[in-house]
């Protein structure tokens, strides 16, 4: 596996290669996102992109990238954009294959709902 390291706020790409074969799949931030991408089972990267940030990951056969800002990145695969996740500041769970993206929302937690959700056997 290859790794190539970037600045922060450099505009600079960290790039790394899982395989010979496989998607090529970018993350680009226009804002500060934290970002959680696992790729072929294996986990690549979590923490937060500054804007102008990039990360591209060679060799992808499946990804999943768990989002915290989705208005404030764009995916791409191969070089073409999957469009937008959502807007800013919702949690996005995206997953990338050869059928295609699929854009998930993240699950709230029932205090997150703001309602009660257990059950009673009264």
């Amino acid at each position: 596996m290859a790794l190539t390291a970037a600045q922060p706020n450099s505009g600079v790409e960290s790039s790394i290669t899982i395989s010979a074969d496989g998607m090529a799949v970018q993350v680009v931030a226009s804002e500060a996102t934290w970002v959680s991408m696992t790729a072929n089972g294996k986990q690549i990267f979590s923490g937060i992109l500054e804007p102008n940030q990039r990360k591209l990951i060679s060799g992808v056969a499946r990804a999943k990238l768990v989002v915290g800002n989705a208005g404030g990145i764009e995916i791409l695969t191969d070089g073409k954009s999957i469009g937008p996740i959502g807007p800013s500041g919702q949690v996005r769970v995206v997953i990338l294959s050869p059928d295609g993206p699929q854009i998930l929302r993240k699950a709230k937690s029932p205090s997150e709902s703001g309602s009660n959700t257990t059950s009673s056997t009264d």
